[in-house]
């Protein structure tokens, strides 16, 4: 995530009493103070001031880069500054991408916006005298905000972990969502400035395949190269699957200081050593190896403890430790190829087929397809074709998101429709099935760049989750993502040149399962206590009775249940800490 920290107050009066207590806090913390027309605000690294006349002018805080660039910007030109404010932030939607979050004050007030999947978050608190916008809780709390939990939200969160929400885990703290615009006035004004579905639409399609790849290659490169252009040399998190070897490619190409370190488990179906070792030293990388080690998770404590949401897993631990170890006290950053299966459409549906059919009819195309997608699925093509046709048919293109009332109680279980609503999730007219689904899957990466953990040192990126890479992705039809009994064929494509001969189009991926297993079994009398005697039970969001019967059951482990039980002691140990 980005290193910066803000702290923004809207004063309803005349803010006088609040520039003495933000100029306290700022010399006790270490950050600036900017004085703007109608707010303050302190940063703990430069801002870009902007400036168009006396009343009108705001900053930018966060690395920001031009369409194209590959170095943040140290200042903004003064056109491009004033149109920033005169379109209240559009251009910067338009003409620029990064980490950033804007402050726009003008006569009519201040305007925040945030940058679409920018990891630099927003958090809004907004009691009677003041709209406070800060990018981690505890400069919330320097104000004497104090956060409580919000068991409403947690049942919501519990249902669909990966859907993000304007309302956090903290009762009266908001998030300011990716590509979101506020405006602070009676009410909070929120604008949607970005959204996804705008790139999916048939004037967007690039149904070009060269074309396609060539374009994500050029985002690709440039935008992983500007994420790294501040010189700090970098850890690459390299499982040697598709994704982290899309992001060892891009930053070899990029001459970048790089080293990798590939975590494995001691289950053979988690051990990826030879696919690591062969994209590391293709790359040029020096690889560390290390086998996950259950002893180093704690799963009474929390990695999210200064989120608003319970969005950190006790098994990333082991990953952290190895890190921490490996880094010592020297400065690096971490970046690592998350959420690449989504932006890359690592779809298994007849969609994709359907999705043709729709846009083009009788497409030579449709045969080969077909078959991808079967492979993919490990189905047969005529199940493909069978659920195409239905699709078609049925012209829905809805997503439908997959809710987990696994031991829930039906109190909880009484939230799942507000659980599953999402702007992402509700396409427009005219937007095929595999493009909903697309968007859908992007979705669920925004738990990614949305609440990212600020006190995280040394400070973690989700290197290819940016705003020209997704943007690219998105403008890709569903149906060039599969070929050759693959998904996300065209990513592959655009790397396949910087990666050994045939990685590119590896088949399968490594799986972790055995290690949360191990998790599972070494903290069972722990995880009785946590959730038999803890607060989900006691708010009646969690039945009691179906987990202990988890527990109880005899070996071998059955089904999924040991992962739901894992995921409610991270929320346990989230809610323990707040």
């Amino acid at each position: 995530m980005s290193g910066e920290r803000y702290l923004v107050v809207v004063p309803n009066d005349d803010g006088i009493r609040w520039r003495d207590r933000m100029a306290e806090i700022g010399r006790q913390d270490g950050l600036d103070l900017t004085q703007g027309r109608s707010f303050l605000l302190l940063s703990s690294t430069r801002t870009l001031p902007l400036r168009d006349s006396p009343q009108s002018h705001g900053a930018i805080v966060g690395p920001i880069y031009g369409r194209g660039g590959r170095t943040a910007l140290a200042e903004l030109p003064d056109h491009e500054a004033k149109a920033a404010l005169r379109t209240r932030g559009g251009s910067l939607i338009e003409r620029y991408w990064g980490d950033y979050v804007a402050i726009l004050d003008h006569e009519a007030g201040p305007t925040i916006l945030r940058a679409p999947l920018g990891d630099l978050p927003c958090f809004v608190h907004r009691p009677a005298d003041a709209t406070f916008l800060a990018s981690d809780i505890a400069l919330l709390q320097r104000v004497s905000i104090k956060p409580v939990v919000d068991w409403h939200a947690v049942a919501l969160h519990l249902i669909a972990p990966d859907i993000r929400r304007r309302q956090t885990c903290l009762a009266n703290i908001e998030e300011l969502a990716c590509g979101d615009r506020m405006t602070p006035s009676q009410t909070l004004e929120h604008e949607t400035l970005w959204s996804p579905w705008d790139f999916v639409r048939p004037e967007q399609r690039c149904d070009d395949v060269q074309l396609a790849t060539e374009r994500l290659r050029a985002a690709l490169l440039d935008t992983i190269a500007a994420q790294t252009s501040d010189g700090m040399a970098t850890i690459l998190l390299l499982s040697g699957g598709v994704d982290s070897s899309v992001a060892a490619a891009a930053l070899a190409a990029a001459g970048h200081d790089t080293a990798a370190l590939t975590m494995v488990t001691r289950d053979p179906a988690g051990d990826e050593r030879d696919y690591a070792r062969s994209v590391a030293a293709h790359c040029g990388m020096p690889l560390t190896e290390i086998v996950r080690d259950p002893a180093l998770v704690d799963i009474t404590r929390s990695d999210a403890s200064t989120l608003p949401y319970p969005t950190e897993t006790s098994f990333s631990q082991a990953t952290r430790a190895a890190v921490a170890d490996l880094i010592g006290s020297n400065g690096r950053r971490i970046v690592h190829g998350g959420g690449g299966d989504q932006i890359f459409c690592s779809l298994q549906s007849a969609a994709p087929l359907a999705d043709l059919v729709q846009a083009n009819g009788f497409d030579r195309r449709i045969p080969a397809l077909t078959l991808d997608l079967a492979r993919v699925a490990h189905t047969t093509a005529g199940a493909v074709a069978r659920q195409a046709v239905a699709r078609v048919i049925a012209r829905r293109a809805d997503y439908r998101w997959r809710a987990n009332l696994d031991c829930l109680t039906p109190i909880a279980r009484a939230h799942e429709a507000q659980a599953l609503r999402h702007p992402w999730l509700a396409p427009p007219p005219g937007i095929g099935s595999g493009s909903a689904g697309h968007v859908a899957l992007t979705m669920s990466a925004l738990g990614i760049v949305q609440s990212p953990a600020w006190r995280a040192h040394p400070p973690w990126k989700a290197i290819l989750l940016s705003q020209p890479v997704i943007e690219t992705c998105l403008s890709i039809p569903s149906w060039l993502w599969f070929e050759r009994g693959r998904n996300r064929a065209v990513a592959r494509r655009a790397v396949e040149d910087l990666l050994p001969a045939g990685h590119a189009w590896r088949p399968g991926k490594g799986a972790m399962a055995s290690f949360m297993i191990e998790i599972f079994e070494a903290n069972r009398p722990l995880l009785r206590s946590m959730i038999g005697d803890g607060m989900l039970v006691r708010e009646g969001l969690v039945d009691r009775k179906a987990c202990l019967a988890i527990l109880d059951a005899p070996p071998p482990i059955r089904g999924n249940g040991w992962a739901r039980l894992l995921h409610f002691a991270d929320v346990e140990a989230w809610a323990a800490s707040w």
